[in-house]
């Protein structure tokens, strides 16, 4: 949340502990933009850097793809 969104997004991790968790960053043409390592319940994700478009925020736990979000950067 917020999405959309214009500086940043927090992403709240609930009800998992938080063992190898991390988060990849891509454009809308699948391009990988960032991975970063999750070591909170709660990650500021900065998007203000970015230019306004959609963007996908894919969750992994190791290997394993658990979730993936669509965030509209305005």
């Amino acid at each position: 949340y917020p999405n959309p969104a214009s500086t940043h997004v927090i992403l709240k991790i609930e009800n998992n502990e938080l063992t190898n968790f991390t988060y990849k960053l891509y454009d809308a043409k699948g391009a990988l933009l960032r991975t970063e390592k999750i070591t909170a319940y709660e990650t500021t994700i900065n998007l203000a850097p970015l230019k306004p478009a959609i963007y996908f925020i894919g969750i992994q736990s190791g290997k394993e793809e658990i979730k993936v979000f669509r965030i509209i950067k305005h």
